[in-house]
């Protein structure tokens, strides 16, 4: 997971290909590690995680909305914390529920510090461009998000 996270960084800075499919494959197989172990927070992050990079690198939007399912179900039996709001907003917005989205991104950052803030923020704006087939789209969803994140 952590490779993974670090192969999604770098693919987020320089948008190298094989970066992405990397992080994929990092994110897939430590996906399957903390499913046989029933590690439910682990489950949530990389489900998250490999949503997120099926739409944005591969353009799948099959395969992100059952991450995003699996990750919406998984945090749903978790305790309340930051990651947890994070994920649920996150596969909420890939799963075309966006006041769920809102709500849960408005917890997030309510909690969130700046680094926190930065990273949610980042795979928000970078999720929903994607999936409004825009580059860098200015509507009210992204106002939201830059008003709950950057402000």
């Amino acid at each position: 997971g952590l490779l993974a996270g670090r192969l999604k960084r770098k693919y987020l800075k320089s948008y190298s290909q094989s970066d992405g499919e990397e992080a994929i494959k990092n994110y897939t197989k430590a996906l399957e590690i903390a499913t046989s172990e029933e590690n439910n927070g682990q489950v949530f992050y990389h489900a998250i995680n490999l949503a997120f990079l099926s739409l944005v690198i591969q353009g799948n939007e099959t395969k992100m909305r059952k991450f995003a399912q699996l990750a919406l179900d998984v945090a749903d039996q978790c305790r309340n914390h930051l990651w947890k709001y994070a994920t649920i907003a996150e596969a909420s917005l890939y799963l075309d529920e966006m006041e769920k989205a809102k709500e849960f991104y408005s917890k997030a950052a309510d909690m969130a510090e700046i680094r926190e803030k930065m990273s949610i923020y980042t795979n928000a704006h970078a999720g929903y461009c994607s999936l409004m087939g825009v580059p860098n789209i200015e509507d009210e969803f992204t106002a939201f998000l830059k008003e709950k994140f950057l402000a």
